[in-house]
Formats: structure tokens, C-alpha cells, sequence
């Protein structure tokens, strides 16, 4: 999908335009990039405080 103005980011990084991401989560629910599984209560907004973790482990070069 060419669509970037509504991104869905998941916990595990990757993301989305969120009627593909939703529609994917609607029948499996992983990432269809990495196959992580994807929380039901955290599937589409990702709280602050995970995104922070995330990005705290990112290495920056």
C-alpha cells in the first residue's frame, strides 16, 4: 500500500497504513512483516511508554 498519511505502528516496529494493517490483524494476529504476535489490547495504538522502550533500545549509528 502507497498510502503513508495513517500509520499504524506496532510494538514490534514495523508499520502500517491502518486499513491494511487492520485488515491483516482482522484474520491473524501478527505482524505480517515479522510474524511477532500482536497483543489484542495493544493492537493498533501503542502506548507512549513502549514506543520509548523501543526507541531506548534502538542503537543509533
Amino acid at each position: 500500500c502507497v498510502q503513508n498519511a495513517y500509520r499504524t505502528l506496532l510494538l514490534c516496529g514495523h508499520s502500517f497504513c491502518r486499513k491494511c494493517i487492520t485488515n491483516s490483524l482482522s484474520i491473524k494476529d501478527q505482524c505480517p512483516q515479522c510474524r511477532t504476535t500482536v497483543p489484542k489490547e495493544e493492537k493498533y495504538f501503542p502506548t507512549t511508554s513502549h514506543i520509548l522502550k523501543s526507541l531506548g533500545h534502538a542503537h543509533i549509528i
